[in-house]
């Protein structure tokens, strides 16, 4: 590739110096950040993203030497919202494929997040779409963020489409297994009475070996039961599980995933998006006999009275989110009990909607109740990007 650059280069400035530039220019903060990390909720963390990806967009179009060198940065996080772009990709990778190109090697991050197909899609279009990923982890050798943030969900009336959760989801993943480092399994199964026959029955192979997963992603109670059967070696760096349930009749502790693998998370991140929650009653509790090594636990909801369901005596680290409408009342009970239910807690970190740019005073109100209070006990408070906005007394520097 470096010959044909040369050729197709008319400036004085090297080449290298232009690949440096191009970089700086297009460079992704986050890119190998594992979902469910801290993420970026300052004010315009969406435009800048947004802005990102135009700039990576524009950049190949400038001139022939520009799009060899800012290709890489361009695919190498790959974000498919739509049919029609994993048909695009499928098209331009194949082309590429039987041409001797190498353009899927430059792909480190693939998001699917195919929203255009919920909630009626039938089981021939679902099984085509799962081969089409099965054939593109192929042409993108260098994955290792494999994450179906929100994936198809299709109507709970067809047990055929439950059939097809374990069998293609094993399909797409039996040859990339190896090098994933964070994995996000998608909701493919909504029938969750079908699902429980069917969970009974499917299994992944136990010589399936995840070496290098760190985080796993779970919003289907099919794949939970799966990967629940699987023995403890399968997953041997795993630390961080990700539960994220859209639904009231699907709960974190279904399944028995937890109940398999849960000693060996440090990081439990809970993703809610309903008031009633699906928890049994003592839950919060039973959570320290799930995951006697938990360090961080994060919450995603706007309901916090529910949070105040859980215990933990190791846990450090409390990630909450902060609702622009939540009310004193309940940022007051919650740090009342905040030091009896994780006596260890060394940070509180806040996270909020991204696409707010400026708090109202009701929000900056909350934000320094929930300082002063955190403070006051010797908590450290950070953002959701980890920085700090609250110290201790006792930490601030003499």
């Amino acid at each position: 590739m470096e010959s044909t650059l040369h050729t197709t280069f008319n400036s004085h400035c090297p080449v290298d110096v232009w690949e440096l530039v191009l970089r700086e220019a297009t460079f992704d903060n986050h890119l190998n950040n594992i979902p469910g990390d801290a993420e970026d909720t300052s004010p315009g963390a969406v435009e800048r993203f947004q802005e990102l990806k135009a700039t990576k967009r524009n950049v190949v179009l400038v001139c022939k030497t520009w799009n060899a060198l800012g290709m890489r940065f361009l695919l190498e996080h790959v974000s498919l919202t739509r049919l029609s772009q994993l048909d695009r990709l499928y098209t331009v990778l194949g082309r590429d494929k039987s041409d001797g190109g190498c353009l899927g090697a430059f792909t480190v991050r693939l998001d699917i997040i195919l929203t255009d197909i919920i909630p009626s899609v039938r089981y021939p279009l679902l099984q085509s779409y799962c081969r089409k990923v099965e054939t593109l982890l192929r042409w993108l050798p260098n994955v290792d963020i494999l994450y179906f943030k929100q994936s198809s969900r299709p109507d709970s009336n067809s047990p055929a489409l439950s059939v097809l959760a374990p069998r293609e989801w094993h399909d797409i993943l039996v040859e990339r297994v190896q090098g994933i480092r964070a994995l996000g399994s998608p909701s493919i199964c909504e029938n969750i009475d079908g699902a429980l026959a069917l969970s009974a029955e499917a299994t992944f192979p136990s010589d399936l070996r995840f070496h290098q997963l760190r985080s796993l992603h779970l919003s289907s109670f099919t794949h939970s039961c799966l990967y629940a059967k699987l023995p403890s070696e399968c997953f041997p760096v795993l630390d961080q599980v990700i539960y994220d349930t859209r639904r009231l009749r699907w709960s974190v502790d279904d399944g028995g995933f937890l109940l398999a693998h849960g000693q060996k998370i440090s990081t439990l991140h809970l993703i809610f998006h309903t008031e009633h929650w699906s928890l049994r009653r003592g839950y919060g509790v039973v959570l320290q006999e799930l995951c006697p090594n938990l360090q961080e636990l994060q919450f995603r909801t706007a309901f916090w009275e529910n949070i105040r369901r859980f215990r933990h005596t190791k846990v450090e680290v409390v990630v909450i989110y902060v609702p622009s409408d939540v009310k004193k009342d309940e940022v007051k009970a919650f740090l009342g009990e905040l030091h009896g239910s994780f006596p260890s807690l060394k940070t509180l970190r806040l996270t909020r909607e991204p696409g707010v740019q400026q708090p109202n005073s009701h929000a900056l109100d909350i934000l320094n109740l929930l300082i002063t209070r955190s403070t006051s006990r010797g908590i450290t408070v950070e953002d959701g990007n980890g920085r700090i906005i609250g110290h201790p007394a006792s930490a601030w520097p003499v």
